[in-house]
């Protein structure tokens, strides 16, 4: 099964739903399913975002620094892709193509764990503040800062080195 990417679904679920077509008997539950779902979605960013801010900022930027590229990749790709189709072309048979695809999943994957470290960390220092000493909640924090600045330093050397390639035409 091919994956959407959340910024499309986000887009056609607005879609639907500003023309009517989300609405009816069993469409309203789902409705009412999904905004129970982007409630507790929004509840939860906004812990780990407030959390972030005040232990571990650099993840935080982090975070957002690949949230950007992230979503700089996918509005390329989607332009790319439409102009490909424009001009007759299959978007899944250019080569081009195919690396923004990578290097778009390669950001998500890269977003994804960076997440994943944060909300693995909010769960530890939350669940471990009255069991662990401050000293050992500190180090827990450094080390995850520590990790934050090492992904944005990868992240930028990335974009160096494929500027770099642009330049001298690879």
């Amino acid at each position: 099964m091919k994956r959407i990417p959340l910024p499309v679904l986000a887009v056609a679920l607005a879609a639907l739903m500003l023309c009517g077509c989300a609405t009816g008997g069993s469409s309203r539950l789902a409705m009412q399913e999904e905004q129970s779902s982007q409630a507790a979605a929004r509840e939860r960013y906004t812990t780990l975002r407030a959390f972030a801010l005040r232990e571990v900022p650099e993840v935080w930027r982090t975070i957002q620094s690949l949230r950007s590229a992230l979503v700089a990749q996918e509005e390329q790709l989607q332009s790319y892709t439409r102009e490909l189709r424009r001009m007759g072309r299959i978007p899944e048979e250019d080569a081009a193509c195919r690396r923004l695809r990578a290097e778009r999943d390669r950001l998500a994957t890269q977003f994804n764990q960076v997440c994943a470290a944060l909300e693995s960390l909010y769960l530890k220092a939350h669940g471990s503040r009255s069991v662990m000493g401050e000293t050992d909640l500190g180090r827990m924090m450094r080390d995850a800062e520590r990790d934050g600045t090492q992904a944005a330093r990868m992240e930028e050397q990335f974009y160096e080195e494929l500027l770099y390639q642009k330049m001298i035409g690879q």
